[in-house]
């Protein structure tokens, strides 16, 4: 290439800089935004893809039908399972079973000093979990360290923080807090990666856990009953049939399940791979959270949308510009330029411009990387090209992909022109076709801009609809504060209460194993005094003394709350619970009789009927529930506060739970915290879209911006002859803005009913969701309107201001 066509490109580009810069800034926002989106996308693709043996890897779920025909999948398994599985399926190579306890404190001593921690991701597990999972040891040996009972491998983070040196941690002893059981440190890893569904700071050895539940363990009455803390990990044999695998564990389902329920094999046994853990909305993980696949989905052609409206600015502000350079690509044909020289060139000019704005999309990126990093909560995201050199080899592809995509149009528009015509300036927008082309792309332009504005109305709408939903409780000012378990702490359970009750600014308070409204819990089979199968559905399991009602602001409609109790023995219902035993009122409920799975175990006596409330997240429906008393299942203490003082009366709990229990560990948190986490990953989705949305539509200002600006610079001279004949601004700004708007009102017939079917999708993944009206619609065409003519209205403004009189000398 020779370097007169270097210095060409570049004059051209100063020459008509204003052009230069619209194109370079809206295909450096494009770029960058589709890269950012790249970068999110391949992290949530990225969760446990780094495990060798990933592939042979699958979880283990429990699954049965309702009546009405719906799948209800948990990722939990009965106690019995794991060793059952063990038994009989040779095709599996090793099977993990795994049992999470979070919020855990542990009592940290040695000679020097004497601390307490509170510490996540706390798990029991086996040295099978690590024959499956890739975790590096720093310390220690996986096939032993976690062999025997009291022993224990943390993080090297959790041994740095214990300890002062991760080295200084072997060895060790540590007391945990609520069973004030020692643990021996017999292992050190690397920290978990971000992005691992099963992030495991904090590991105690399984067969401590499998001795104190062996009677569970072992007892086939248990196959009833399930809990989200417990998760199972099978490694399936190289070269074993999956096929053969599932048809053999509906036969296992029958045995076991359908022998200890009597529901007819309802309840069975499934397996999902790992790959697909990280995306199930419904079971979820232990990990941070993450997008669905359906907002990958998006997200990923909302990636497309910048690419393409960027695109689209370049080839409508080129072809309009075209006839301007007629003059000088007659010259140079006539001058013996062939026209492959002239694409050459032209293409060079492309190359540069998409070269700078590559470079400027590059420092775009990193600037605002720590932002989204912040907005996802995911801190692996990384611009680094040498540890992901996926990112570079993606904008290299879009790079090239807008080089030819941008350029290929105008390049053959301008390396066409008749040479005689093109001297003599015979060359209109009218007569290279760009005029409908350039409708034809604007109109696509706001297809675009329209959808992602509709999408993010109906997620915003969805956002506030979870938001105002009524839950059935009343989550404010409630602080849920950590208990020790062991008998002798349950003896002082009644002078912590009422030393807390006599705090100023405390109204109420209740022992439970959690609050209305969890991510997990326990679930049970259960049937009616005379029936001898039971139900096709689990019966959650929550439990609380005879406050829990009125701490949480529950109402009851039918009966009593039953009263306090070592051991169950009444229970209220929730009104799904009455509605699927048959009861017609929830009144009709109160005076029966339930029991547990198929056994022989005794009846529970139902005194009372729970006004609906909502136990899981508003994406899943709403379960039926048990309330009742059971002093060994508390955990926590809420604890409802004035909102005035909080922070003073919070300490005065201290004090006081610290006198109760001098060496455990005061924990809480608040309960509409830990209601607004179950929605982080919808917010977080949310926020993308609109920050992408906002992002097309500054994309698509920028081609319209330049589109006026050329119809300005074309029209000077009619512009001044109207205003001599009389014309008022107003009318002149009209004239720059009908066609836009026009165009804006096609866009929205085609983008209306698209953004319905898809934004209607979306929504089915929320039990509970807002529906779509028309304001939404309405509000969609009204701000593209709103956004065009603040964009054509400035420049039509100028133009209509302009001294007709230099108008009319204007060539």
């Amino acid at each position: 290439m020779q370097q007169h066509e270097w210095k060409v490109t570049f004059r051209s580009l100063w020459r008509k800089r204003t052009l230069s810069l619209l194109n370079i800034g809206g295909l450096a926002v494009g770029i960058a935004a589709a890269t950012a989106i790249f970068i999110v996308v391949t992290n949530e693709l990225s969760f446990d893809a780094y495990h060798t043996k990933g592939k042979r890897i699958y979880r283990m779920l429990t699954q049965y039908n309702q009546k009405d025909g719906t799948l209800v999948t948990h990722a939990s398994i009965p106690l019995p399972e794991p060793d059952a599985l063990r038994a009989e399926f040779p095709e599996f190579e090793a099977v993990a079973h795994i049992y999470q306890v979070n919020d855990i404190p542990f009592i940290v001593s040695d000679e020097k000093r004497f601390k307490m921690g509170q510490e996540d991701n706390v798990f029991f597990a086996g040295p099978e979990f690590f024959r499956m999972f890739d975790v590096r040891w720093l310390a220690g040996r996986p096939e032993t360290a976690l062999k025997e009972p009291r022993t224990m491998a943390i993080s090297q983070s959790t041994a740095k923080k214990w300890f002062g040196r991760w080295q200084d941690a072997m060895g060790k002893t540590v007391i945990t807090g609520q069973s004030h059981r020692p643990f021996k440190i017999t292992g050190i890893v690397e920290d978990p990666p971000a992005n691992t569904d099963v992030p495991m700071n904090v590991i105690l050895s399984y067969e401590d856990w499998h001795s104190r539940n062996l009677a569970e363990l072992t007892d086939g009455r248990n196959w009833g009953g399930i809990t989200s803390s417990s998760s199972v990990f099978v490694l399936l044999r190289q070269g074993t049939d999956t096929a053969a695998v599932s048809s053999r564990l509906k036969d296992f389902s029958t045995r076991h399940f359908a022998a200890a329920n009597g529901n007819n094999g309802n309840m069975h046994a499934n397996w999902q791979p790992l790959s697909a853990v990280h995306f199930d909305e419904k079971d979820g993980n232990y990990g941070p959270g993450g997008l669905t696949t359906s907002d990958l989905w998006a997200l990923a052609v909302i990636g497309l949308f910048l690419i393409g409206v960027a695109c689209i600015n370049f080839v409508n502000l080129s072809t309009a510009y075209a006839v301007n350079r007629s003059r000088e690509v007659g010259v140079r044909k006539v001058l013996g330029s062939s026209r492959a020289q002239l694409l050459r060139q032209f293409f060079l000019e492309t190359a540069v411009l998409v070269g700078i704005a590559l470079v400027l999309a590059c420092i775009v990126l990193e600037l605002c990387l720590p932002s989204l990093r912040a907005m996802v909560g995911k801190p692996g995201l990384s611009f680094n090209w040498w540890k992901h050199p996926s990112i570079g080899v993606f904008m290299t592809v879009i790079a090239i992909a807008v080089i030819f995509l941008s350029g290929a149009y105008p390049a053959l528009v301008l390396s066409g022109f008749d040479p005689i015509e093109a001297i003599k300036n015979k060359i209109t927008t009218g007569r290279i076709g760009g005029i409908s082309l350039r409708r034809g792309l604007v109109v696509v332009q706001f297809v675009a801009a329209q959808l992602l504005i509709i999408g993010t109305l109906v997620v915003v709408r969805q956002m506030k609809f979870m938001r105002d939903q009524p839950l059935g409780f009343k989550p404010d000012q409630i602080a849920m504060v950590g208990i020790p378990g062991t008998d002798s702490a349950r003896a002082k359970y009644g002078v912590l209460k009422n030393e807390v009750l006599r705090i100023p600014g405390v109204r109420e308070a209740a022992f439970c194993d959690g609050p209305p409204s969890e991510d997990g819990g326990w679930f049970t089979s259960i049937r009616l005094q005379g029936e001898t199968e039971a139900r096709d559905w689990s019966l959650g399991m929550r439990f609380g003394d005879n406050d829990y009602l009125s701490t949480f602001g529950m109402r009851l409609l039918a009966g009593r709350y039953p009263d306090n109790s070592d051991t169950l023995r009444e229970l209220t219902l929730n009104e799904t619970a009455t509605r699927l035993l048959g009861f017609h009122k929830p009144s009709d409920a109160v005076g029966n009789q339930i029991f547990f799975g198929n056994g022989n175990g005794p009846g529970h006596l139902i005194v009372g009927v729970v006004r609906e409330f909502h136990d899981r997240p508003l994406k899943d429906s709403i379960d039926a529930v048990m309330v009742a008393p059971l002093a060994f299942r508390y955990e926590q203490v809420a604890i409802h506060l004035d909102a005035a003082h909080t922070g003073e009366t919070l300490d005065r709990i201290r004090k006081v739970y610290q006198s109760v229990y001098p060496n455990e560990v005061f924990s809480y948190s608040f309960f509409d915290t830990d209601i607004e986490g179950y929605y982080k990953p919808s917010q977080v989705a949310a926020h993308l879209f609109q920050l992408f949305s906002l992002l097309a539509i500054f994309i698509s200002c920028l081609g319209l911006y330049g589109l006026v600006s050329f119809m300005a610079t074309q029209r000077t001279k009619e512009v001044g002859i109207r205003k001599v004949l009389g014309a008022s601004v107003q009318s002149i700004v009209l004239l720059f803005s009908r066609e836009f708007t026009l165009l804006i009102g096609i866009a929205f017939v085609v983008a209306a009913p698209l953004g319905y079917y898809f934004m209607n999708g979306w929504l089915h993944k929320f039990y509970f969701r807002a529906p779509i009206g028309w304001m939404v619609f309405a509000l969609s065409i009204l701000l593209s309107i709103i956004i065009a003519w603040a964009t054509v209205g400035y420049r039509a403004l100028r133009a209509a201001l302009a001294d007709p009189v230099k108008a009319l000398k204007y060539e």
